[in-house]
């Protein structure tokens, strides 16, 4: 198996991907016992290899924006408000400076 990445890793970097590290694994254990359990500690090695100490988290600001953003786009066509004449963006606006800190720019 690990002449399989050996023959095709050069096609992913040829991309532009670039890798910490790499397992070549058999995914099903029916048929291929002994494989599959050297691929469960194989992957289990990558992991503590090159795996966060810490969780990646998002910055609470950004989470917020695209929270809202979401929101807003699905509740958007849901709006009846918005058929007679209603602007609901300039309060939203108003609000998400105001009470959240966005700027401007970032509240648009």
């Amino acid at each position: 198996m690990k002449r399989w990445w050996e023959e095709n890793g050069p096609n992913f970097e040829s991309y532009g991907l670039s890798f910490d590290g790499h397992a070549v694994i058999v995914a099903r254990e029916r048929g291929f016992p002994q494989e599959y359990r050297e691929s469960a500690e194989v992957v289990r090695q990558l992991i503590r290899r090159h795996g966060l100490a810490a969780p990646w988290r998002i910055e609470r600001r950004k989470w917020l924006m695209a929270a809202i953003k979401y929101i807003y786009r699905f509740l958007k066509p849901l709006v009846p408000l918005v058929r007679w004449g209603v602007n609901l963006a300039p309060g939203l606006t108003r609000v998400l400076i105001t009470h959240c800190e966005l700027n401007f720019h970032d509240a648009r």
